[in-house]
């Protein structure tokens, strides 16, 4: 059985840890997590899932005691407050599978390379993965996108209704705030969704096309009191003679004036369009692609990784 330890108990990771914990490839033998509410609890009870492992608050005394082979760690959407953790993980040996968002496409970044090298060292693979970056945004229309010759467009649009989703993500999405403060965190890059500009990086290489810098469109969603009630963010990258244009557009709402969905667009020899009506929900489904990653991550040459460096499909 592959060692596990689960790195960060939010919403997503006591997902994960429940996935982890029912599979009969991996054996949870940690669980990391600073939060007082946490530390010290049996993961057990806090993920509902029959489990031994005692909650500590202490990474390097965990990951030192457990001699993981992996890490799932989801702790930060951001690669800056990740990285130190990740080095960590390598340090005692482990692979890393991260929900991270920033870490679906990490290269540009000036932490990428540090993590690369230090991978290497370890002889191990990091992997940033989720639904979205990671797999609705990106890996999903690349993959449909194989179906069809002389691509010209690939246009995807994810809708989600915010009141399904946790209050984390309302909160992240800027809901119950006034317009000018949303609008103030937006100039910081402090609002809305963390990973539209890894898809559509993502989507480029996978033409061919390795840098892309295209702008993030933000717009607060607001009622008549001037209340936000969610986002419309989108991102577009022009045809080029030897690549197709990118469309990416996600709605996050309160309020949804559409069906709740994602949609994907392929202008190409055959042209498709895929819906997937409910959309993929995106706590369980990053729950799912963070464990069903653990193989391949397993399997990998060492070094970071994206989901274009890993096998279409692999098995236990």
């Amino acid at each position: 059985m592959i060692r596990a330890v689960c790195y960060g108990l939010g919403e997503i990771g006591l997902a994960v840890a429940r996935v982890a914990i029912r599979d009969p490839h991996i054996d949870v033998v940690g669980a990391i997590d600073i939060a007082p509410d946490k530390a010290g609890q049996p993961l057990g009870e806090l993920a509902g899932e029959a489990s031994d492992v005692v909650v500590s608050d202490e990474a390097n005394a965990t990951l030192e005691a457990t001699n993981p082979d992996v890490v799932l760690l989801a702790t930060s959407s951001r690669m800056d407050v990740v990285t130190g953790q990740i080095l960590e993980c390598l340090g005692v040996g482990a692979a890393v599978v991260t929900s991270s968002e920033e870490l679906a496409y990490p290269w540009g970044r000036r932490e990428a390379e540090e993590i690369d090298r230090a991978a290497k060292q370890a002889n191990r693979a990091v992997l940033g993965t989720g639904v979205n970056p990671g797999f609705v945004m990106d890996f999903l229309p690349i993959v449909l996108a194989r179906a069809s010759a002389s691509v010209q467009r690939v246009s995807i649009r994810r809708a989600v209704d915010l009141t399904r989703r946790r209050q984390a993500l309302q909160e992240k999405a800027g809901v119950g705030m006034a317009v000018a403060q949303f609008e103030r965190l937006a100039v910081e890059d402090a609002i809305g969704h963390v990973g539209l500009d890894s898809s559509l990086r993502l989507v480029a290489r996978a033409f061919g096309v390795a840098d892309v810098t295209e702008a993030i469109e933000l717009k607060a969603l607001v009622d008549e009191q001037e209340t936000v009630y969610g986002f419309e963010q989108r991102t577009a990258r022009t045809a080029t003679e030897n690549s197709p244009a990118i469309e990416l557009a996600l709605v996050m709402s309160m309020r949804l004036e559409e069906p709740e969905a994602d949609t994907i667009w392929i202008e190409g020899e055959p042209p498709t369009r895929t819906v997937i009506e409910g959309g993929v929900f995106g706590d369980t489904a990053t729950a799912a692609l963070m464990v069903n990653a653990v193989p391949q991550v397993m399997g990998a040459a060492p070094g970071l990784k994206t989901v274009l460096d890993m096998p279409l499909a692999q098995g236990w």
